[in-house]
């Protein structure tokens, strides 16, 4: 598994991975699924999970996985901090 840590704001921070979810396609290609999770915590401790999700889309690659995992995440943080705000 393959996976980053985003840290968009201080005190919240976003780990994205693309596992490799899937068994070979017929033709013998990889297939990647992303995930996120949402977090709040301190350095790299983490002390309570806000969000998770599994995305059931598949991706041709690692990155591209990643990519969409991370836009998906730092939306929907910011969709929260809105909603909370208000």
């Amino acid at each position: 598994m393959k996976g980053r840590l985003c840290r968009p704001e201080a005190g919240y921070g976003i780990y994205v991975a693309a596992p490799d979810a899937f068994p070979p396609d017929p033709g013998g290609s990889r297939r990647f699924q992303a995930s996120w999770q949402i977090f709040e915590g301190v350095d790299v401790r983490v002390e309570r999970l806000v969000e998770e999700h599994l995305e059931p889309r598949r991706f041709l690659s690692v990155d591209d996985a990643l990519a969409y995992a991370e836009d998906r995440a730092r939306a929907h943080l910011h969709r929260s901090r809105v909603r909370l705000s208000s």
